[in-house]
């Protein structure tokens, strides 16, 4: 699908039209791929919301879970929105899943890794430095190499 078909999809999905879940989750997928962050990112936050599903958000907690993982990086990454705003937002939008101070993450590369992205970008957007050390610290842990120096 060309980028205009993928945004009028997006559109007439955030407007009200009601998709199926597999449907609904390509699309936000495609978009993702053409970076189309920011309706990619709309896309996601309503199939997640469980809005505008012609069937139902499956149960499955792997599938929610990587929702909310994909959630959270096209938030950080989406420029329409403020800059403070989009990475703490993400990281809200990372816990409503995932307790990242748990010692059971460390060994997440991806729950980890997102974390630590989101806090890189917040320090190269913001220029705290203690966002940088935190976010060493994911990558560190996500990388199962929690207690080394």
């Amino acid at each position: 699908a060309d980028t205009t078909e993928l945004t009028n999809r997006a559109r007439s999905f955030l407007a009200g039209k009601a998709l199926m879940f597999d449907e609904a989750s390509k699309l936000w997928k495609d978009l993702k791929t053409a970076d189309e962050l920011s309706l990619a990112r709309r896309v996601l936050e309503r199939v997640r919301d469980g809005q505008g599903l012609i069937d139902e958000l499956p149960a499955d907690r792997r599938m929610r879970r990587k929702l909310c993982q994909q959630e959270a990086l096209l938030t950080s990454k989406d420029e329409e929105l403020s800059t403070a705003y989009r990475h703490d937002r993400a990281m809200k939008i990372l816990t409503e899943e995932f307790d990242l101070s748990d010692s059971g993450l460390d060994g997440d590369a991806e729950t980890l890794g997102i974390a630590g992205g989101i806090l890189k970008r917040r320090w190269t957007d913001l220029g705290e430095v203690g966002d940088l050390r935190k976010a060493w610290s994911f990558y560190q842990r996500g990388a199962g190499r929690a207690h080394e120096p």
